[in-house]
């Protein structure tokens, strides 16, 4: 029994496979309403005027041809010499008949392409030469007994194929939205439109590119564009401009552009929205999420164990933004936290709950204890471990370095007492010797470097040093603007 939902699901399941088809179906009913449309202007009354009266030009051009070529045939069945008078006279008439004709039919073809057929009496013409032979072959092919429809059929099938393409092309493809969508979703929406995007993507130079129906997530718009002949998803991202102008989007939204699913598509983000809008992380506590994905909504853990580049400009929030991490590394029954802090500032926090090294000599005591901590634990990694075991007895160790281009600064420290070769004071370059080390090696002993500095690019001649800045391309690298995560 075939109940109301049962339809009404159908339905549904119908709609959503047009909507699916109608991308694909776009540029073909483009193309038949931008033909159809040409042909219209051109059907002018001027047009139609110049068209009659080549119709009669072209026929009295035929007669009079005609005419002149029976004339010399004539003249040409009376005379056997071909230098009569007679001849001659209608030589020369049927050559002069002849060029009018073709002249008169030259005419005619212009006026015809200037008065042309709208396309649907083109299309009734086409159909018709291929419709009537298929039925005369279909009845030519049948008997009493059997009646072969194939050849008719086919032809008919062909009628009913393009009548579903171009209707499926118009088709207006509508994302349902929630009540609380706003006015410049619903306008990016309408110039996501497939139907919109074919019939202006040429002035845009995006030719040859369809959108799929538009998806409204919590992180914003997303669509999937499709790419045809010379496009490829790096093409199609170069052209973020033309693709901005083409929605009339804001300057300041953030628009992404990526490659798709497959190798002739491509994705395009439109950030109107945040999945972190209101949710409050104030009165942070350890084993609280460090932050919120903007994109999906998920929470973001302190990534405890992950060595660090952070860098930032001075003011931008690079201590500030660590505080999470610092607590929860704090915190950890099996942790401890280093601060190397030269600037006092941060250090002094965490005085209560930290090893906390500020100035040069209690530097470079703390990293020579660590550089030796990590040895005794690399000689304990058993085989077939790629790190120590976690434990009360060697729990993981974060290192936080807090200016790092004025711990630098102190390792580059001239020798005070008795110039550079008195053996009685300590030699400071070892504080950066000893970080290298701890940068290079120290992961496997779970003792982990996390460097906030200024100028992450500098080397070694200017600033940070290039063992510690290789850590931020293998693991994490976080870049601070005036106090917000990038």
């Amino acid at each position: 029994m075939i109940t109301a939902d049962r339809i009404n699901k159908t339905t549904a399941a119908a709609s959503q496979a047009l909507d699916g088809a109608a991308p694909m179906c776009a540029p073909l009913a483009h193309r038949w309403d931008t033909e159809a449309e040409r042909r219209a202007k051109l059907r002018t009354p001027e047009n139609l005027k110049a068209l009659i009266a080549a119709q009669r030009a072209n026929t009295s051009a035929r007669s009079t041809a005609a005419t002149a070529a029976s004339q010399r045939k004539a003249a040409r069945a009376a005379s056997s010499n071909p230098f009569n008078g007679g001849r001659r006279a209608a030589r020369t008439a049927d050559k002069a008949g002849r060029a009018h004709a073709k002249v008169a039919r030259r005419d005619l073809k212009s006026a015809r392409r200037n008065y042309p057929l709208t396309l649907n009496q083109l299309a009734v013409r086409a159909h018709a030469a291929h419709l009537i032979p298929a039925g005369i072959t279909s009845y030519a092919m049948s008997s009493a007994e059997h009646w072969a429809m194939w050849p008719a059929g086919s032809s008919l099938s062909l009628i009913a194929l393009n009548a579903a393409l171009l209707a499926v092309g118009r088709r207006q493809v509508r994302v349902p939205l929630d009540d609380d969508a706003t006015a410049e979703e619903r306008r990016l929406l309408e110039r996501l439109d497939p139907s919109y995007w074919v019939q202006h993507a040429d002035e845009r130079g995006l030719s040859g590119t369809v959108p799929a129906p538009t998806e409204l997530t919590p992180a914003g718009l997303v669509t999937t564009v499709r790419l045809d002949g010379r496009w490829k998803p790096s093409a199609f991202k170069a052209k973020h401009e033309e693709i901005r102008a083409m929605l009339g989007a804001r300057t300041a939204l953030r628009m992404e552009i990526s490659s798709g699913s497959h190798g002739d598509r491509a994705t395009i983000t439109l950030r109107t929205r945040s999945a972190a809008d209101g949710i409050d992380l104030t009165g942070w506590k350890p084993g609280d999420p460090w932050g919120v994905d903007t994109v999906t909504g998920e929470p973001v853990m302190v990534p405890l164990g992950r060595r660090m580049l952070i860098a930032g400009t001075s003011g931008s929030g690079k201590s500030w933004s660590t505080r999470a991490l610092l607590a929860e590394a704090s915190e950890e029954p099996n942790h401890r936290l280093v601060v190397i802090d030269p600037k006092r500032v941060e250090g002094i926090n965490w005085e209560h709950r930290a090893r906390v090294a500020i100035y040069a000599e209690d530097v470079l005591g703390v990293t020579d204890e660590l550089v030796a901590e990590m040895y005794e634990r690399l000689e304990e990694i058993p085989r077939g471990r790629d790190t120590i075991e976690i434990s009360t007895r060697r729990p993981r160790i974060t290192v936080f370095v807090d200016e790092g281009a004025e711990v630098i600064s102190m390792a580059r420290k001239k020798r005070a007492k008795g110039g550079d070769g008195d053996p009685g004071d300590p030699d400071w370059s070892r504080i950066m010797e000893n970080l290298s080390t701890l940068a290079r090696i120290a992961g496997a002993a779970e003792i982990i470097l996390i460097w906030a500095t200024q100028k992450p690019t500098m080397d070694a001649k200017g600033g940070i040093d290039p063992q510690i800045s290789a850590q931020g391309v293998s693991d994490t690298q976080l870049t601070l603007t005036r106090r917000r995560w990038v």
